[in-house]
């Protein structure tokens, strides 16, 4: 598995998670109150760490992986100049990648190109 084949299936597994975890409008809030996280129509969690949770919302997440879709996008676009991709696209892919270092697939390989 490639550096990049590695951060499209991680960001595949989030567009999936955030995606099954909303039932409302995609937004959610946190209510210091009482202490929850909720959707615009249902209450999730009563946790100690909701502020956490609702700052990650899928809508949030979904957006996140939208933006970084782009940069692989454009990383791999042929029309980049080789002196720009050989100096660059692999600390790009590799600071891209490490939000994932505690996945089972993630190489520290990986690190060590930088």
């Amino acid at each position: 598995m490639t550096i990049e084949e590695f951060i499209r299936a991680r960001l595949d597994e989030d567009e999936r998670i955030a995606r099954e975890s909303d039932s409302g409008d995609g937004q959610w809030g946190f209510d210091e109150r009482f202490d929850h996280v909720g959707t615009s129509d249902e209450t999730v969690h009563s946790l100690h760490h909701s502020e956490h949770i609702a700052r990650h919302d899928p809508a949030r997440v979904l957006r996140d992986i939208a933006g970084k879709r782009k940069i692989l996008a454009k990383l791999a676009d042929a029309g980049t100049p080789v002196w720009w991709w050989h100096l660059h696209t692999n600390d790009i892919l590799t600071a891209m990648a490490q939000r994932w270092a505690d996945h089972p697939d993630y190489l520290r390989a990986w690190e060590e190109q930088e």
